[in-house]
């Protein structure tokens, strides 16, 4: 039920600055591994103890059947990982704890094993919800400080070897070989806005894949990292020579690049490997639905077997779900473009996703109301359009003052300063 709250309830979080949809969230949150955690204690407590009994307790192989949905209860919705950034930091408790539920459910299933009734599914469910808990402990690991700004930095580059190049011409001259210094200079990038009008209005996928471009360069800013002036004057080129409305897009789908990466799980998704694990852990599910239903269930209660197709089928629902989030967002949109030319694959997945479709509804000049297209209209757009969400959201260390700062045009730089308590 948490899980469900979360993965609709979430990404309204950007796009609605209200207390009644951050409340529920937050506490679905903070009691989604609570509860759960609790579950599979009083489980493996029952297990041990040899207290469960068939007129007050379910089958003792359902129960340790439905421990391991836990497990995928505990690896949480795509849309949420950390509600803070101080969350991101608390990857090694959640790693612990992943070490923790696995023996917990682990000695539970090794106390009923002698029944040997619903092992093999089990086993299946416990299989996909560790790989659900360990992409989430992953996604927080990839979201902290110090692994982000790591993964930012790259080897120093020394530059040219002027002392081996002025030895190999010394050489090629004394060997009287034809040998020319020639010095290139570097192109003038002084802004010219003299042919801004002649710029084309950038599509809504064009506007994803300059967002996209400009978060890669400048995703370091969240990290503290300092840029040069090629950086600042390639995006000063960039958001004179466009209108106020195509920098402003830009910008809102940058920042939703970085709130993924801090919040959710698209950094342990969007990769060969996360795709990957991701099909293995459904396809799991998916033959533990089918073995479990053909099982005979003659021995088990009605109520009980009710309980326990509802949580597969809701496991698979939300699996479903959460592929179609991922299939359909702008990460998959421009993965989908980065080779040229594309493969017969790619080209039939972009047909198919329709990467050129419409993000932004039109603005409507009649009154808001409470109706479908007011509905479609917040689910649609990428941000809540409201400052104050920005510094809430993409500033919330504790610790820090968040300034921000626009230059070159509409560039939006996130800064963190650090405030000294003496």
């Amino acid at each position: 039920m948490d899980n469900s709250i979360l993965i609709f309830s979430a990404p309204l979080r950007k796009r609605m600055s209200t207390p009644y949809i951050f409340i529920p969230m937050w506490l679905a949150y903070l009691l989604a591994d609570i509860t759960a955690n609790f579950a599979i204690g009083l489980i493996s407590i029952s297990q041990w103890s040899g207290r469960v009994k068939s007129d007050t307790f379910a089958n003792p192989d359902l129960l340790v059947f439905w421990a391991s949905f836990l497990l995928v209860h505990l690896g949480g919705p795509d849309t949420i990982t950390a509600l803070g950034l101080d969350d991101n930091e608390l990857w090694l408790w959640h790693f612990l704890g992943l070490g923790f539920q696995c023996w917990a459910v682990g000695y539970s299933f090794f106390l009923s094993f002698s029944n040997r009734n619903l092992w093999l599914p089990t086993v299946l469910i416990f299989i996909a919800g560790l790989i659900k808990y360990t992409e989430r402990t992953r996604a927080l690991y990839l979201a902290s400080s110090r692994r982000f700004r790591n993964s930012l930095l790259t080897n120093p580059d020394p530059g040219p070897n002027y002392a081996n190049l002025m030895v190999e011409y010394t050489y090629m001259l004394e060997a009287k070989l034809p040998a020319k210094i020639e010095m290139i200079p570097k192109p003038s990038r002084v802004n010219d806005t003299s042919n801004e009008a002649n710029w084309d209005k950038l599509s809504d996928f064009k506007v994803v894949q300059r967002a996209y471009r400009f978060f890669e360069t400048f995703k370091g800013l969240i990290a503290d990292l300092v840029f040069s002036f090629r950086e600042r004057n390639l995006s000063q080129e960039f958001f004179l020579k466009r209108s106020a409305r195509d920098a402003f897009l830009v910008v809102e789908v940058e920042l939703n690049f970085i709130y993924e990466i801090l919040y959710t799980k698209m950094a342990a998704v969007q990769a060969n490997l996360g795709y990957l694990l991701r099909f293995f852990s459904f396809s799991l599910t998916l033959a533990a639905s089918v073995v479990f239903y053909m099982l005979e269930k003659s021995k088990f209660e009605t109520t009980d077997i009710v309980i326990t197709y509802i949580l597969l089928l809701g496991a698979i629902a939300l699996d479903v779900i959460a592929f179609v989030m991922v299939l359909f967002s702008d990460w998959t949109s421009v993965a989908l473009t980065k080779s040229e030319p594309p493969s017969l694959i790619f080209r039939f997945l972009r047909t198919i996703l329709n990467i050129n479709r419409k993000r932004w509804p039109k603005n409507s000049k009649k009154p808001w109301c409470f109706s479908f297209g007011m509905i479609m209209h917040i689910v649609r757009r990428i941000w809540s359009e409201s400052l104050h969400v920005l510094l809430d959201i993409l500033l919330s260390a504790p610790g820090t003052e968040p300034g921000i700062s626009f230059t070159g045009g509409g560039l939006l730089e996130l800064q963190k300063k650090k405030s000294f308590v003496n």
